[in-house]
């Protein structure tokens, strides 16, 4: 039998898109960090190279909020994590 279009895109399911397909379609997805990583990236986690490429997307367009009750996460976060982070905001508390 023979495999038709259709098949072989459905088969490659996400890679079927080239990059600046998948690039726009990951800057314009809901990766918002709500209580555990965003749900597009943890379905991504089993293609280490998706995924990857999704997390620099989410790490550039994503704004990080620091404050004195999550500093403990950024301090250990990998530096090459910190470096992609292009939005941080700072909460500071006045009492």
């Amino acid at each position: 039998m023979q495999e038709t279009k259709c098949d072989v895109l459905c088969k490659k399911g996400f890679r079927a898109f080239p990059s600046e397909v998948r690039i726009l379609i990951f800057k314009n997805a809901p990766l918002n960090w709500v209580r555990g990583s965003p749900a597009l990236l943890v379905a991504l986690r089993g293609d280490n190279e998706l995924y990857h490429e999704a997390l620099e997307i989410y790490y550039k367009t994503s704004t990080f909020i620091l404050s004195s009750r999550n500093i403990w996460a950024f301090k250990a976060m990998p530096l090459h994590i910190i470096k992609a982070t292009k939005n941080l905001g700072v909460e500071i508390n006045i009492e």
